[in-house]
């Protein structure tokens, strides 16, 4: 029952991948977006935590 299950949830999955792909990579790109700008938010605030780190870590290029 299990097994029948996941492949149907599998099969459900891979018609809404062919359904919505433009729509997935939206939200991937929206997600990235919001990922990196929380990264560069932390990044500004760890710099204003540690200003003398700046450029180590520039060096370092994280």
């Amino acid at each position: 029952f299990v097994l029948v299950l996941g492949k149907s949830i599998h099969r459900l999955l891979q018609m809404t991948r062919k359904i919505y792909p433009q729509i997935s990579q939206m939200t991937q790109i929206i997600f990235r977006e919001k990922r990196a700008k929380m990264r560069d938010e932390l990044k500004i605030e760890f710099f204003l935590l540690f200003p003398s780190l700046l450029p180590l870590i520039s060096t370092l290029n994280l």
